[in-house]
């Protein structure tokens, strides 16, 4: 027979024993007792923010969680969760009534608690009610992100009010925000337009208005428990509870007040320490709008072009640039098109003066010297090959070439060249169309646009017989590349 595993019995607690009570009497300090019956931590609830009911109800709540046959049994996960339920409080203390508890002090003024002050860390703003609301600085850099993410002015970010939300139609993920846009200046009937922001990640339109609602969100809480419910976005809160403004400053905030501290706290000083930089919202947008986005923003395309680009220095030269170039463009363009040369009316006389020798001038009107899109008068001089050797450049190369001449005979050819060469465009890949056949489309159509009306061409191109189709239609096919 084996022994017992345990030969000692472990000692029974004495009569009338009772286990000790985890709360005290004012219901604010919780003991918790280890599993070997000796005490682990106690923690005063008593010491933390808020009204004296919630923290017994937070002691309470504590208290049925922590201990050796309850959830918490770890000392470190006792000390986590009284650390989760301070941190509540803390913001739960300043969210009912936007600022920490104060209290009357013996010369008259309200003043935080010393054990306020060593629960938060300290007196300053960004201890206590600046963990939950944007500050007058921190309002204007929002402001400022705004106008440089979407182009908009300072009235419309003023008005702005909380955008409806709506999951993209099959990715319940990506959320849009349709944003309502008051232009007050304008008529009526165009008064309100519409802004769909994605948020689709970092950096998207949308990401920065999820962030602004949830910077904001804690500050319309606070005013919808005060009485004072709002829809705007953009919310912040002073320094101080003024008797005329109130506690929270509603839309943008105020440029000068906000401005100089913004700008001290960012760094943004210059030069001058005495004279800090200044961040126009005017001329930002303006850069945003002419220089960035290039385009309109909020507005018609008239008053973007006379409003903004017009009156901007930079796109003036920019413009000045642009005209110049392209003139240049036209010149050069010019002179590489009008090679060819078009006589449409000229006789056997007139086409001698031309050419200067009688024979060849009657060969040009007899048709001797035509080749598939005109005529030739040096065949053996091109600047296509070496001098005195016969051209074997491809036909389409007559329209840049000093020594071709079309007639009025030849413009039923030349306008159905022109037809199916606009219809080839058509069935090209773009590539190929710019390297193959571009620049002979461009040279035929200057040198038909100089020359004819658009009756002529249309009235010429009905003209043109069979034979100039197969000539044309063979060309195209490179029946005739040497």
């Amino acid at each position: 027979m084996t022994a017992r595993r345990h030969a000692r019995q472990a000692a029974l607690p004495p009569a009338g024993y009772a286990r000790p009570r985890p709360i005290d009497e004012s219901g604010l300090i919780v003991t918790v007792f280890g599993e070997g019956g000796g005490v682990e931590d106690t923690y005063d609830f008593g010491a933390l923010l808020g009204p004296r009911d919630l923290l017994v109800a937070c002691a309470a709540g504590f208290e049925r969680l922590a201990g050796p046959d309850r959830s918490w049994r770890a000392a470190a996960t006792c000390e986590n969760g009284y650390r989760a339920i301070r941190t509540f409080l803390r913001y739960a203390a300043t969210l009912r009534t936007g600022d920490v508890p104060l209290a009357n002090t013996a010369d008259g003024h309200r003043r935080m608690l010393a054990r306020y002050v060593r629960a938060l860390g300290g007196r300053d703003p960004e201890q206590t009610w600046g963990r939950l609301f944007l500050t007058l600085p921190e309002a204007l850099a929002l402001t400022v992100l705004f106008v440089c993410a979407e182009g908009w002015n300072w009235s419309v970010l003023d008005k702005l009010c909380v955008p409806d939300e709506s999951p993209a139609e099959g990715d319940d993920d990506l959320a849009i925000y349709r944003v309502e846009i008051r232009k007050r200046r304008r008529p009526p009937h165009l008064r309100y337009t519409s802004n769909n922001l994605v948020d689709d990640g970092p950096g998207s339109p949308g990401r920065l208005m999820h962030q602004a609602l949830e910077a904001t969100e804690p500050a319309r809480l606070t005013l919808a428990m005060l009485g004072e419910p709002t829809g705007r976005l953009l919310i912040s809160r002073r320094g101080y509870d003024s008797a005329k403004y109130g506690l929270f400053h509603l839309g943008a905030p105020p440029r000068m007040v906000a401005m100089r501290s913004w700008v001290e706290s960012s760094g943004l000083i210059g030069n001058d320490p005495g004279n800090p930089f200044r961040v126009s919202l005017r001329r930002l947008r303006r850069t945003v709008q002419v220089l960035v986005r290039k385009e309109p923003a909020q507005n018609t395309d008239e008053t973007h072009q006379s409003v903004y680009v017009r009156r901007d220095p930079a796109a003036q030269r920019e413009a000045q640039e642009v005209a110049a170039q392209g003139l240049a463009n036209a010149v050069e363009h010019a002179r590489t098109v009008m090679k060819m040369r078009m006589l449409l009316d000229a006789g056997a006389d007139e086409l001698t003066d031309y050419v200067d020798d009688a024979e060849k001038a009657q060969a040009l009107v007899d048709g001797v010297l035509d080749t598939a899109t005109g005529a030739c008068l040096d065949f053996r001089n091109s600047p296509f090959a070496e001098p005195g050797e016969p051209c074997t450049a491809s036909f389409l190369n007559c329209l840049a070439c000093r020594n071709a001449v079309a007639t009025r005979r030849h413009l039923p050819r030349l306008a159905y060249l022109h037809h199916a060469l606009n219809a080839l465009r058509a069935t090209l890949d773009p590539a190929v169309w710019d390297q193959d056949w571009r620049e002979h489309f461009l040279r035929l159509t200057s040198l038909l646009e100089d020359n004819t009306s658009p009756p002529e061409r249309e009235a010429a191109l009905r003209a043109a017989s069979d034979a100039d189709r197969d000539l044309i239609d063979r060309m195209l096919h490179r029946e005739y590349d040497a």
